[in-house]
């Protein structure tokens, strides 16, 4: 993954008004979560971050959020148990799954989507495609 800043965007790409869309990030990885994070803020969104499933379930609780972005792997509430959560609780949250490395990680990213994911992302992926897989689920102003 690169680095994401704004400078990245063409000039002539509008910012759309859903950059003021609150999103919940989940990784258990630090510095995948702080990188994402900041490429999230960078772009203009809110964001709010949880190391695993059960944070993000408090998270989820205390705070609306128009977009969740998950992990699937994690140890204390993975993402496919979130998912599931999630859609048992609304068919509206947008949520993007992402997964990768070893473990076969990217192999569980159809499950998400069967399970109520609304687009998967295997990691590594450019900085650029997880700002328009964001931008894209996030709805319209």
């Amino acid at each position: 993954m690169s680095d994401c800043r704004e400078s990245e965007r063409p000039a002539s790409e509008p910012v759309a008004a859903s950059r003021h869309a609150t999103i919940l990030l989940i990784d258990d990885e630090e510095d995948a979560r702080d990188l994402l994070s900041a490429c999230l803020r960078a772009s203009g969104y809110r964001v709010l971050t949880a190391p695993d499933g059960w944070g993000a379930i408090e998270r989820l609780a205390e705070t609306p959020v128009d977009l969740v972005v998950t992990d699937v792997f994690m140890p204390r509430g993975d993402g496919l148990e979130l998912i599931r959560a999630i859609r048992n609780w609304t068919r509206r949250l947008p949520i993007l799954a992402i997964s990768g490395g070893d473990g076969g990680g990217a192999d569980m990213l159809p499950v998400a989507r069967l399970l109520g994911a609304d687009a998967a992302l295997s990691k590594p992926f450019p900085l650029q495609d997880f700002r328009s897989q964001v931008a894209d689920l996030l709805p319209a102003g």
